[in-house]
């Protein structure tokens, strides 16, 4: 059981915190943020807790807990949902998720984690886990049965949604984590993984920063050199020192069984030849792999652009992620959204 750090178990029972740090002025004219505004950017989802800049929390109202054999029939929801987040996320963005999920699970728990500039730039792998760290018990807490159950109660499971390469990456720095503390691998349900992987080409990293640069023809110009730039020196500095691109690292996480125990709900590929930053072949060749580990592969191929699947066809999406969940597919499903 994991011990909440000191002042958490009050910051998770209150429905607004925010957790702002100072940060350079040269952060906030190259980046285009600072921790300040990413800290308070996650407090904009309704009924949220922003745990750290890194973890925003949501629990659902308190209800009395049913008879055991109701929650252990086959279409009983996930206790816990974690949604990854895409790079520099907007919250009126994230909660077209949230909200719906909220409606198909009424009973979960969710947590979002957010990813920023820093953590696929220049911020650690330590430091990108410690901010993570508040999910820990979260995730203890959601998948253990309480206390006073009886120990026929099965424990309640994940699903785990990332989106885009970043979201993809802090959801491994995630399961890092929870490795590191308690020597297993995160157990996850179902495995939802929306536009992604990529690989770790110049273009394909470049366009990704690119695209969630501010659209001012003033400021863009400037930025996009400069992301060129910082890709190229990171890009030759690997090259110099035999270092893993976070990318390539992302995609081998992914598929590891030391760090996701996916159970037998299998994952969901959501891609498509429309998303201008992640090439469906990319992503084509990683279901090609997870394919080869065994275990349900589910692939949903739509006309939306990156991220953008869900708004293309909303009830098609839908359907795809329920259906996941309730295990109604076959195994290696291929649709076309």
């Amino acid at each position: 059981m994991f011990k909440y750090p000191k002042g958490l178990r009050s910051q998770i029972n209150i429905n607004s915190h925010s957790c702002a740090t100072s940060s350079d002025s040269w952060k906030t004219l190259i980046l285009g943020e600072n921790n300040h505004s990413m800290a308070n950017s996650n407090t904009g989802l309704p009924g949220f807790t922003a745990l750290t800049q890194s973890v925003s929390l949501y629990k659902p109202p308190s209800t009395p807990h049913p008879p055991s054999s109701s929650r252990t029939s086959p279409d009983r929801g996930p206790s816990l949902i974690i949604l990854s987040s895409w790079f520099k996320a907007l919250p009126k963005h994230v909660s077209k998720f949230t909200s719906t999920y909220q409606n198909l699970y009424p009973k979960a728990t969710i947590l979002v984690l957010w990813t920023s500039t820093p953590d696929v730039v220049y911020r650690s792998y330590a430091t990108q886990q410690t901010n993570l760290r508040p999910a820990l018990p979260i995730i203890d807490e959601c998948i253990r049965p309480q206390e006073a159950e009886t120990e026929n109660q099965p424990k309640g499971e994940i699903l785990l949604q990332v989106f885009s390469n970043s979201g993809a990456h802090t959801a491994c720095q995630l399961a890092h984590l929870y490795k590191s503390q308690t020597s297993s691998p995160l157990p996850i349900g179902a495995l939802l993984i929306d536009s992604a992987p990529a690989n770790s080409s110049f273009k394909g990293i470049t366009s990704g920063f690119i695209a969630g640069l501010p659209t001012s023809p003033f400021y863009k110009p400037f930025a996009t050199l400069l992301v060129y730039y910082l890709v190229g020196s990171i890009t030759i500095k690997e090259k110099l020192t035999g270092e893993t691109h976070w990318i390539d690292q992302m995609r081998g996480d992914l598929n590891d069984r030391e760090l996701f125990e996916v159970g037998e709900r299998g994952r969901c590929y959501f891609y498509g030849r429309g998303d201008g930053i992640v090439d469906w072949r990319d992503v084509e060749r990683h279901v090609e792999e997870a394919r080869r580990f065994g275990g349900r592969v589910r692939t949903e191929v739509g006309s939306g652009g990156h991220v953008g699947h869900m708004n293309a066809d909303r009830e098609r999406y839908w359907r795809a992620v329920r259906e996941v969940w309730d295990g109604k597919d076959g195994g290696m499903v291929k649709s076309k959204l």
